[in-house]
């Protein structure tokens, strides 16, 4: 019955989007391929202003949960023209979602249901918002083929949270191989309490949606707590559905049917923000980051503060300049409100710029030093150590288990000219400023850079960088 009503909606609307012509927002994404390379040698400190787009960890997500309300119209304003959201686009096209991108960067999203109950990529290529859509099209169709998550291979990125938490809101889970075979054992989601065993942000993304759309009282325990997630929450609160968060970290959520607010705006990316921080400090130059937030930077501006960096507050983003000699520090990477895991990897290459050693012992992902083991053949003074042992005096998760989870950097660091590679996408912008301080690197694999990051080279050669894109 769904799907007969789906099918008459879209006979009445197939005229309701038209494209705008030659407005083409993920050409160059679509374009890059195993060839393409970027090229650069240092030219001397940076200085100007880049702004932040949209943040790729909110944009993906609430578009999901827009598709959970019920008929309607929504627009999602600042939207980045990343990789990333021309996946998650891609995968909306074949369940049958109808939308338009803008050229002021806004996305017009239809909202009434789905033609078939297939989450599947078309490529190669994809990411991990399949699994978020698991809720939308179940409530929908009562049944959905997730295709599984791909991204970053950064670590063991499991999705036992997700399907342990599907089952406990009464779905039917049939692993295959490459996908998940859903079935709602009712007509509708049941309430559930569920405490996530660490808290995983998409499993806590994904088990928020599908509460929203239960009927009766749910609880999510040990929840993440990111920016973004707040804002989904907000999102959905406004939408209303009663959302509840305590001390603990405990969502409750009273769910059922709910319509949509008209109009999201999606917040400043925070890890773009941190990337154009470092590459600020580590040219010795000055850049003034518009749209960067102080809020959701708190532990990263106090650890900048505390190395000696030039930090300025302005209403409209953040001026981040060198003042001076930066200190070499010690760090850990925890969930968020601590010192996130995504922030690693750029700090690491102001790291590199300091006079001493630095540590970064790494507690949220087991395989994410794999562009440390790339940078190390690109050096031609200073060193770089990986080992599987916690530091002194503190302990891990990884600990005992033989995962390359502590870096030491002794700097400063000089990077030769030659080739590397890029294995994923925050460990891209880490390479990209390398490359920047090196005498000439040519880095490979651009294609996952352009996943998470919006025009990359082109806010670098504004800013005065030697940086050339080869597609």
């Amino acid at each position: 019955m769904k799907r007969q009503i789906r099918k008459k909606l879209v006979a009445e609307k197939s005229s309701f989007f038209t494209d705008h012509p030659g407005f083409e927002p993920f050409r160059t994404f679509k374009m890059l391929n195993d060839a393409s390379y970027i090229e650069a040698v240092f030219n001397g400190p940076l200085y100007g202003q880049v702004s932040v787009a949209g943040a790729k960890n909110m944009v993906t997500k609430v578009i999901a949960a827009s598709l959970s309300g019920e008929m309607g119209m929504v627009k999602i304003n600042n939207v980045p023209f990343i990789g990333e959201l021309a996946i998650t686009l891609a995968l909306c096209r074949r369940l049958g979602v109808k939308f338009r991108v803008n050229p002021d960067k806004s996305l017009d999203l239809q909202v009434d249901g789905f033609d078939n109950p297939n989450v599947k990529f078309d490529s190669h290529l994809g990411n991990r918002t399949s699994i978020l859509l698991a809720g939308p099209v179940l409530d929908k169709l009562g049944e959905a083929n997730i295709g599984k998550p791909k991204g970053c291979e950064i670590g063991n990125r499991k999705i036992n949270f997700h399907i342990e938490g599907l089952r406990a809101f009464g779905v039917e889970v049939v692993e295959h191989k490459d996908f998940l075979a859903l079935k709602l054992k009712k007509k509708r989601f049941k309430p559930a309490e569920i405490k996530l065993p660490f808290p995983s942000v998409g499993a806590t993304e994904n088990l928020i949606i599908i509460a929203s759309l239960a009927e009766g009282i749910s609880t999510i325990k040990n929840a993440a707590m990111e920016p973004e997630i707040l804002e989904m929450v907000k999102i959905l609160q406004q939408s209303g559905v009663s959302i509840t968060l305590d001390s603990s970290g405990t969502f409750k959520i009273k769910g059922g049917p709910h319509k949509m607010v008209d109009t999201i705006n999606i917040i400043p990316d925070r890890v773009e923000a941190f990337s154009w921080a470092v590459m600020a400090l580590s040219t010795k130059g000055d850049i003034f980051v518009k749209g960067a937030r102080q809020d959701h930077l708190l532990t990263a501006l106090g650890l900048l503060i505390e190395m000696g960096a030039g930090v300025e507050v302005k209403p409209d983003g953040i001026r981040f300049y060198y003042k001076g000699k930066i200190k070499p520090f010690n760090i850990e990477t925890r969930v968020y409100p601590g010192f996130v895991t995504d922030f690693q990897q750029p700090l690491a290459i102001l790291f590199s710029q300091c006079q001493g050693q630095s540590q970064i012992h790494e507690t949220i992902f087991e395989n994410r030093f794999m562009y440390l083991e790339r940078i190390k053949k690109l050096l031609s003074s200073g060193g770089i150590k990986v080992g599987v042992n916690c530091p002194i005096g503190s302990s891990c998760r990884f600990k005992g288990k033989n995962y390359p989870h502590l870096a030491i950097i002794d700097g400063p660091l000089k990077f030769a000219k030659g080739e590397t590679q890029i294995d994923d996408l925050r460990a891209g912008f880490a390479l990209l400023n390398m490359g920047i301080l090196s005498q000439k690197v040519r880095i490979r694999g651009v294609k996952l850079l352009y996943r998470g990051y919006e025009n990359p080279v082109e806010k670098l050669r504004s800013v005065g960088a030697n940086i050339k894109l080869v597609i």
